[in-house]
């Protein structure tokens, strides 16, 4: 086979931009099925979870407070804990202080953001409602039902 040939650039051959070596067709993943199924799995331990507690734990000092959590922890210390301590002493820095933005940002990017909820005004909710019932045809009634179903305020 020629280095050049149309063979060498089908799909079957072509190495992989990755390490060079292409999976055989039977392996590889048919088209739409995922390789993680069930995604990433859930942590044993959240790290607001592990912050929280540290927060709480008694001590003069935040070195103190640390030291009374990682002997409260003992053998079941994780790596959530790690970087609850690690938040901890962020906080309390005070060359830090008042860098509470930073410690919010962490904890979002580990945790992801907490919901927010969304108000609707009334009116803004009555326009909508006719809005769809006009659109489709359907009983303004039955689409404030709905709503009020699927967790609205109706």
């Amino acid at each position: 086979m020629e280095i050049g040939s149309d063979a060498a650039k089908s799909p079957q051959s072509r190495p992989s931009p990755i390490n060079g070596v292409v999976p055989p067709v039977a392996t590889r993943f048919p088209p739409g099925q995922s390789g993680n199924p069930g995604g990433r799995p859930k942590a044993a331990r959240l790290v607001s979870a592990a912050l929280a507690e540290l927060q709480d734990a008694p001590g003069a000092t935040p070195d103190e407070c640390i030291e009374t959590f990682k002997r409260a922890r003992g053998a079941k210390l994780c790596g959530a804990d790690h970087k609850a301590i690690a938040l901890f002493r962020k906080e309390n820095n005070e060359k830090s202080m008042g860098q509470v933005g930073a410690i919010e940002l962490a904890l979002d990017r580990l945790e992801g953001k907490v919901e927010q909820p969304h108000a609707v005004r009334a009116q803004e909710t009555d326009a909508l409602i006719r809005h769809l019932a006009d659109a489709t045809g359907i009983d303004p009634e039955a689409i404030r039902a709905l709503g009020a179903q699927l967790g609205g305020q109706g």
